[in-house]
């Protein structure tokens, strides 16, 4: 009976290394990534400022499932902008 609970601990442990390898060859390699501290300290001293689209900007309209629609607009003086149907 021991030999058998031996024998399922072992498979079990292969099995979650097998699944933990794999995960980790899974996932998204980072380049290059920035000290905590320097990634802190960037958030930190920018502002976010708060845009409001005006009259005259140029935007750029891009529609996920459907690119032949994707266009480049200029807001009009009505601070609205016009878009070809499909």
């Amino acid at each position: 009976m021991t030999s058998l609970l031996k024998q399922n601990c072992k498979t079990m442990i292969f099995l979650m290394q097998s699944l933990i390898l794999l995960l980790t060859a899974c996932a998204p390699a980072v380049k290059n990534p920035l000290p905590l501290e320097q990634l802190t300290a960037q958030t930190a001293n920018t502002p976010q400022e708060e845009y409001l689209i005006q009259r005259g900007d140029q935007l750029d309209v891009k529609f996920f499932y459907n690119t032949q629609l994707n266009e480049q607009v200029t807001v009009r003086p009505d601070g609205r902008i016009s878009l070809r149907r499909a």
